[in-house]
């Protein structure tokens, strides 16, 4: 069970970011992605009965929750009247109701892998990655953590809101959070260098590996854990709607496993 039960700490390299709309570029070799994801690892347990019971109570845990949602929309129908799904408040409700039971796992933010939760883990809802610990955002698509009186991005959510872009398998631009009229028909404004922005931004500077959760919208839902990577390029520039954003390429890190071809081809049907 490659890279379960490891989180990696920050680095001490720093970059400056001016805020302007120059493209700014920072490049590191293949051995220092090594480094990060293999040197600078701290390993929780590398005993495999420990490492595959926290696997049997990430699978128990949405394996409840499952069952809870499917009781929920099954009442609610009833109540209602309705054929449609889940909604948004239903996966809310029902992930809340086993946070009060205390059923959540990994509830502490943390850099890099969560234990028990493989690359290419699949999931159905947003809300499932928090019951889980793998974000802890029920709708915003950065999650960070403070550290050393920093922020850090622990993981983004590639949601389809905003003006993402997969270049390969191991690439990904990412748009900044905020000023997207798509979020609550909300007037477009400049996003600002704080909060997610301020983490991702931090996370280039210092080399922290980011978790990416894939989204992808056909006739379900499906989230896919695609690993770790690190925050390479920064940028500002014009956006879709005429306003500011910014922008930001991850570069998948090296020595972390595939995705498995069963996975890349349901990605390529949706």
């Amino acid at each position: 069970m490659p890279g379960v039960g490891k989180s990696v700490s920050a680095s001490p390299k720093t970059s400056v970011f001016n805020g302007k709309s120059s493209k700014e570029s920072i490049y590191r070799n293949e051995e220092e992605q090594e480094d990060v994801v293999s040197h600078k690892c701290i390993v929780l347990s590398e005993d495999s009965e420990a490492i595959n019971g926290i696997r049997i109570k990430v699978m128990e845990v949405l394996n409840l929750f499952r069952k809870l949602l499917a009781e929920h929309m099954k009442e609610r129908r009833a109540k209602a009247k309705i054929k449609n799904g889940a909604t948004a408040s239903g996966y809310v409700l029902t992930a809340m109701s086993l946070r009060r039971r205390h059923k959540w796992l990994n509830t502490s933010k943390r850099l890099g892998h969560v234990p028990g939760v493989e690359v290419g883990d699949e999931f159905y809802c947003r809300a499932e990655l928090n019951v889980i610990g793998l974000h802890h955002q029920f709708y915003q698509g950065i999650d960070y953590m403070e550290k050393d009186g920093k922020i850090y991005a622990t993981s983004i959510v590639d949601s389809g809101i905003y003006d993402n872009d997969m270049k390969s398998s191991d690439s990904l631009i990412y748009v900044g959070q905020g000023g997207n009229p798509r979020v609550r028909n909300k007037t477009p404004t400049d996003q600002k260098l704080e909060g997610g922005n301020l983490a991702l931004m931090n996370s280039r500077e210092d080399r922290t590996p980011v978790r990416v959760i894939r989204r992808f919208k056909s006739k379900k839902l499906l989230c896919i854990y695609d690993g770790l990577y690190l925050v390479d390029e920064s940028w500002q520039e014009t956006g879709e709607f005429g306003m500011l954003v910014f922008k930001f390429v991850l570069k998948r890190i090296s020595g972390q496993p595939k995705l498995t071809q069963g996975v890349v081809n349901k990605i390529e049907k949706l």
